[in-house]
């Protein structure tokens, strides 16, 4: 069997972190660098003429607005783009836009943290190879959104005390990684807010959540926010995991309460959806619901199963809707999952399971 190295662009106008980012591919083997430009109309004719399967791109240039570079990439080619980035909001807009994943920069000399960051973008690299980049959700750029859906009342976290309505007397739960942010956004916007309160576990490192979590706040209808501490679950909210802290949930007498934790890596990854579809598991058992969206790798296949034996209703995103069909084929594969569906489908299904539930308790 040919091995066929993985072509990669860099887009990079500091000379330090190019030749960083050099290395990094030269070290791995699995890669050829097949160009390389520091300005934007550079990577235009750089691209255009080399054709590589992935492109890592800085979007701090200096002939270029931020995002401008962006946008005309994604107009013109059809190949995953790899966002890397220091800033949060920067690199979260860039995922709205079109981008199929980012990195923070790591600016640590700290040898630990450079290993980290590039076992990442390795391994981001080897998926995404094959994966043609996501179009913009509904056409549009992702910062334009439904006016019904903004919301101006971002409030401040109380720990374990209200701040938005009804204790949730149901919860689901769901779990995503490469691609989440996409999917997660579309699916939400696709819900009215009418639903169970709501606890979610995307693959993201610590600074990035609060971000990830503000921008759901503004485009959807949902109340969502970043847990650093603890939270009561309540209906029509959305409660994030904290980047580098795990999310867990707990049955208390106000309801359940999902807690920041701190813990180790599970499955290579903190927040980990494992960790929180097992404490769901535990608390809510059957009045549960448990979504496993697009990601790489096994997490939250354990966790789902484990909801899916204490009685929950399970849903897996489809393959064909997913940018990496690894973290829901997983689930599949260990029986976890009770119902596959694109995003639409899935959030057909939550609607209809919860007005069935909601009919036969008033029947009742």
């Amino acid at each position: 069997m040919t091995f066929e190295a993985v072509k990669v662009f860099i887009v990079e106008d500091s000379d330090f972190y190019r030749i960083f980012l050099e290395k990094i591919l030269q070290e791995d083997g699995s890669f050829n660098l097949c160009g390389c430009a520091s300005t934007g109309m550079g990577a235009i004719q750089g691209i255009a003429k080399a054709k590589p399967d992935v492109v890592i791109l800085d979007l701090q240039l200096p002939d270029v607005n931020r995002f401008e570079l962006l946008e005309s990439l994604l107009d013109r080619f059809d190949m995953p783009i790899i966002v890397v980035s220091s800033l949060a909001d920067e690199s979260i807009h860039a995922l709205e836009l079109g981008a199929s994943d980012f990195l923070p920069k790591v600016a640590s000399s700290y040898a630990e943290d450079q290993h980290k960051f590039a076992t990442l973008l390795t391994i981001k690299l080897k998926v995404l190879a094959g994966v043609h980049t996501k179009k913009r959700v509904n056409g549009q750029t992702g910062g334009e959104s439904k006016p019904t859906s903004v919301r101006q009342d971002q409030e401040t976290e109380t720990p374990g005390f209200s701040t938005h309505g009804k204790a949730s007397s149901r919860i689901i739960a769901m779990g995503a990684s490469l691609g989440g942010i996409e999917a997660t956004l579309k699916l939400l916007q696709d819900l009215e807010p009418n639903l169970p309160g709501m606890v979610l576990v995307q693959h993201m490192p610590a600074g990035f959540t609060k971000a990830y979590a503000e921008r759901l706040n503004k485009v959807t209808k949902f109340h969502v926010m970043e847990v650093s501490r603890s939270q009561l679950v309540e209906d029509g909210t959305v409660l994030v995991a904290c980047g580098g802290r795990h999310l867990q949930v707990v049955k208390t007498a106000r309801g359940y309460v999902a807690e920041s934790v701190t813990g180790a890596q599970v499955n290579g990854f903190c927040p980990s959806v494992d960790v929180l579809f097992k404490s769901v598991a535990v608390a809510a058992g059957a009045k549960a619901v448990g979504v496993i969206l697009t990601g790489i790798g096994t997490d939250g296949a354990v966790g789902l199963k484990a909801m899916h034996d204490a009685g929950a209703h399970t849903w897996g995103q489809a393959a064909a809707s997913c940018v990496v069909y690894g973290m829901p084929a997983a689930a599949q594969k260990a029986g976890a999952v009770d119902e596959e569906a694109d995003l639409a489908g899935i959030a057909r299904g939550l609607t209809t399971y919860f007005s069935d539930y909601q009919n036969r308790t008033k029947e009742g």
